[in-house]
């Protein structure tokens, strides 16, 4: 049976134990020249925990017919100020180019996430999420 392993490292969320920094560091994105922030006083979440994260993605990832993979793969993404996911890229892809697009699809239907904190307001973050799949 397919399982799908979800190795959740949030390299650019830096999250802590209580899921709280006490700086708040940006970078300036080349097109847009808006703040993305890669640290902050509060990290995004998905619903009510990172495990929700999990939950989502394993529920509703689709395997494509006679997938057998032992892979990883890195998507890095923004949550904006509403929490919405936009600017998915995959970092490191599939050889399968169907797990590829399975698993953009499933992080572009993901509902709103609650958004980053920095000084008390709501800031565009962006995410490093590397998933294994087995």
């Amino acid at each position: 049976m397919r399982q799908l392993i979800l190795v959740m490292l949030v390299v650019s969320l830096a999250i802590s134990a209580n899921g709280q920094n006490k700086t708040c560091d940006f970078r300036i994105d080349s097109l847009s020249k808006e703040k993305i922030y890669t640290r902050f006083d509060k990290s995004p979440t998905y619903g009510e925990s990172v495990s929700t994260t999990y939950e989502y993605i394993s529920k509703n990832f689709r395997f494509p017919n006679h997938y057998s993979g032992n892979e990883t793969i890195v998507a890095s993404f923004i949550i904006n100020q509403c929490g919405e996911i936009m600017d998915i890229k995959l970092v490191e892809k599939s050889k399968n180019p169907l797990v590829n697009e399975n698993f953009v699809q499933t992080l572009t239907s993901m509902r709103k996430w609650n958004p980053a904190i920095c000084n008390g307001k709501q800031v565009k973050a962006e995410i490093i999420l590397p998933f294994k799949f087995q």
